[in-house]
């Protein structure tokens, strides 16, 4: 769960050359929030102070200074300065709520500040606060709803939460409870479609489009079984996206998922940089990542560089299991061992490839060498030469550790599902259920998953259905709160409507 809404809930919109009483989107605001969507975060501070000499009342510069703290706190995960700027939240609040409420960008401007800053409190563990701001902001979307339903901003920010409190995993269902939310995978993807049309086919809606497709992206990326529809935005990008690092996040990231290893590489590669923008160090992660997937070892200095400059949580163990990683295939088991046990020692991170790393480091075995150039060759989308190593290694399938028998069938049926092969997929995610069913390793829980996936695309529901119950029903001690969602959003996209 928290993996995704890292990966999802980047930013809040926008609108453009839209205005009411007290909020006036004129061409600096415009041009300020240009530069805050691309993360060139001063460029857009200066403009928005310019703004705020020359036209006090504007109202949007309070929801523009809301978008420069939130970037600023998500994406650097810094901790102390969200105890610092998190005061200022009531003051925006309470400066909107001074103007009339007869505009559509009243009640969006306040949904839109307490969202930022509840995505902001999950980073950071504070459950509580952020669900009661969930809550406050799912209730302002709805009403606006009802009063401006041709307000497309709104209507994106609802779809968004429509798609996301119908994947939630039972663990976090409470917040959904608790703040009163409903919604479905199915209603929350159309509505993001809805808003994505009409701004390719309408001018007046076209700043939305940036947005829009972010949010449709990740959302059908994480939520739906097969990514073929994010594969079309692939067509959508444009040169000026270039510039964006949000849309080069975006683009990178749908390009690593749908096995477009090298093109993300390049992505990532060429990337905007220079002191304009904001420290993105996530990218540079990524970037080793798509290095690694490729058995480039070069990636070590790219991991050492995130390492080195990013000062959050998340992904630092493992980045650090990833050079330990490199240690092992140069066939330096000192160096492995070395960078290895400095995993632990680090903050924890939330995400599960800090957990999954804490449990390598603390584990009383090595990864299998095989294995382990399969599982990255897989990872980059290069099928066959992760097969051939696999079918080089057969006798791993009788191997006297359980772990090693359990994810050598388990990556066979990944691959196999991969190339299009789904009775050779279900087979071996069969034998991984049978074998696995009372282990804790993630990999019975995802077999389970992609088996009803496989039969949810071939269309045979209850088969998907059961699967995906079964799946809900293991508890891995790794990736489960993913692996639980995504079953969810299974089962929320194949009941909604009943």
């Amino acid at each position: 769960m928290i993996r995704y809404l890292y990966l999802l809930i980047v930013f809040i919109i926008v609108p453009n050359s839209l205005s009411g009483q007290g909020f006036d989107f004129n061409n600096d605001c415009h041009e300020a929030y240009q530069h805050i969507i691309a993360l060139r975060l001063k460029n857009g501070e200066a403009k928005v102070a310019g703004e705020k000499v020359n036209n006090p009342s504007n109202q949007m510069t309070v929801v523009l200074e809301n978008y420069i703290d939130f970037f600023r706190i998500f994406i650097s995960e810094d901790k102390q300065q969200f105890d610092i700027l998190k005061v200022n939240k009531e003051k925006r609040l309470l400066s909107i709520n001074d103007n009339p409420t007869d505009s559509p960008m009243y009640l969006w401007a306040q949904a839109t500040i307490n969202l930022q800053w509840a995505f902001v409190r999950i980073k950071f563990g504070e459950y509580y606060s952020a669900a009661f701001e969930l809550r406050r902001a799912f209730i302002q979307l709805e009403e606006n709803e009802k009063r401006y339903p041709e307000f497309l901003p709104n209507k994106l920010l609802l779809g968004l939460l429509h798609a996301l409190v119908g994947s939630i995993p039972d663990e976090y269902q409470w917040i959904v409870k608790l703040a009163s939310m409903n919604g479905s995978v199915n209603e929350g993807i159309g509505e993001m479609k809805e808003v994505l049309l009409k701004c390719e086919n309408e001018v007046e809606f076209g700043y939305l489009r940036e947005e829009a497709m972010f949010f449709l992206g990740f959302a059908e990326l994480n939520l739906l079984a097969e990514p073929t529809d994010s594969l079309l935005l692939l067509n959508s990008f444009n040169p000026i996206d270039s510039t964006n690092l949000l849309m080069v996040y975006l683009k990178a990231t749908i390009e690593m998922r749908t096995g477009n290893n090298d093109a993300a590489s390049k992505t990532l590669h060429y990337r905007p940089k220079g002191e304009e923008y904001f420290s993105f160090y996530y990218l540079n992660y990524l970037e080793a990542e798509t290095m690694l997937r490729r058995l480039d070892l070069n990636a070590k200095k790219v991991y050492r560089d995130f390492i080195i400059n990013f000062k959050g949580l998340n992904y630092r163990q493992d980045a650090i299991r990833k050079i330990a990683w490199i240690g092992l295939l140069e066939g330096d088991l000192n160096t492995y061992h070395e960078w290895i046990s400095q995993v632990p020692k680090q903050n924890p991170g939330q995400v599960e490839a800090d957990k999954q790393a804490v449990r390598e480091a603390e584990g009383l075995s090595n990864p299998d060498i095989e294995l382990l150039k399969s599982r990255l060759l897989f990872d980059g989308g290069y099928y066959p030469d992760a097969l051939t190593i696999l079918t080089n290694a057969a006798e791993k399938r009788n191997n006297h550790d359980l772990a090693v028998r359990l994810e050598y069938s388990y990556r066979l049926g990944r691959i196999f599902h991969e190339l299009k092969k789904f009775d050779e997929a279900l087979e071996n995610y069969q034998v991984v259920m049978n074998t696995g069913i009372n282990s804790k390793l993630y990999y019975p829980a995802n077999a389970a998953l992609k088996s009803g996936e496989i039969y949810e695309i071939t269309h045979q529901k209850q088969k998907a259905i059961y699967y995906y119950r079964l799946c809900l029903k293991l508890k891995p001690d790794e990736y489960k709160s993913g692996i639980h969602q995504k079953a969810e959003a299974g089962i929320s996209r194949l009941t909604s409507g009943e």
